[in-house]
């Protein structure tokens, strides 16, 4: 399965080798959780793919698999504080095998290609693992005798999730992807969401990396309709929830600066990730949203029902005089 980089073309000398990060140290900060080699392989990678966007990577596994780069990983979930996947594994579970332990297995699987199938989705590790798959999935996809070559499809990936977009999705190539995934790559695919999805049906909608994509009539030009690109119900629903817990009622007893400062940074993090497209609606609702939410806490925070001051409104109060952020 995996091929022998050193005929292709490699312009990354200037990257620092596995070897040099081999025997790597494992500080942990929380502030910055990318060690400076691995933010240097990341710069590099950029700009390269910056100058050159044609350009195809095909030496990088030996440096995915670098001790820094795993651990580096790991310490964004650490960071972040991230949930367990559906095995149910914490990262205090983890912890308590041994992080290092871990990453030194996981290590020396990938470094000697004896890695098997089995790490489960959404576990630590699982996003850097299914690019290391799907990366030669992506090859054979673009070359011969390939959904690229007799049915002119694309394929869009990110982590282990991708979508291959075609004007039509025959048995063909729906056998093609099943035998390269399953039989040729030994993975799994996902069966429940794994499906085709013809967008231009009637109130059908493709769901990709919280986004939903649909095609909609245009308010503005008669008989035409446009590809509407926006926030899933699902992403939506999961902003409301995370507004809800940072207006709780178990935030009374911080002061509200502290509450706007914690509210704004979700905010700004979400609406820069869903800006793109046709957010509009989606940022009105969360806009109310938010309005209501602050309201409830502004009238719980003591005793005595908090009052505007007068000549201002609800709306002026919370998104001017207290900075709350406006997507």
């Amino acid at each position: 399965m995996f091929v022998d980089a050193k005929c292709k073309e490699n312009r990354l000398e200037e990257i620092p080798t596995t070897e040099q990060a081999e025997n790597a140290p494992y500080p942990f900060d929380k502030g910055k959780p990318i060690l400076p080699k691995v933010s240097q392989l990341r710069r590099k990678l950029a700009e390269k793919a910056k100058r050159e966007p044609r350009f195809r990577f095909y030496a990088l596994y030996d440096r995915i698999y670098r001790k820094d780069v795993l651990w580096s990983a790991w310490c964004i979930v650490q960071r972040n504080d991230g949930g367990p996947g559906i095995d149910g594994q914490t990262i205090e579970e983890v912890e308590q095998y041994g992080a290092i332990r871990l990453i030194d297995e996981i290590h020396e699987l990938l470094q000697s290609k004896t890695y098997q199938r089995g790490t489960p989705q959404g576990g630590v590790i699982s996003p850097l693992l299914a690019n290391l798959y799907l990366h030669w999935f992506d090859k054979v996809f673009h070359g011969k005798d390939s959904p690229l070559k007799f049915a002119n499809a694309r394929l869009v990936r990110f982590a282990d999730d991708f979508v291959i977009m075609a004007r039509s999705i025959d048995d063909r190539m729906i056998k093609w992807v099943v035998e390269k995934i399953e039989m040729w790559m030994g993975l799994e695919l996902n069966r429940e969401k794994t499906k085709v999805v013809n967008v231009r049906s009637p109130d059908a909608a493709l769901k990709f990396l919280g986004y939903s994509f649909r095609y909609e009539k245009d308010a503005y030009k008669k008989n035409s309709c446009y590809l509407r690109r926006s926030p899933s119900r699902k992403s939506m629903q999961r902003a409301r929830d995370r507004i809800r817990e940072l207006t709780s009622h178990q935030k009374g007893c911080f002061p509200i600066n502290e509450v706007v400062r914690e509210l704004n940074w979700f905010l700004i993090g979400w609406s820069n990730y869903f800006k793109t497209g046709h957010p509009g609606r989606s940022f009105r609702s969360l806009n109310h949203f938010v309005l209501t939410r602050m309201y409830l806490f502004l009238r719980r925070k003591s005793q005595r029902p908090f009052k505007l001051p007068e000549g201002i409104t609800w709306y002026h109060f919370i998104f001017k005089k207290l900075m709350v952020r406006r997507l």
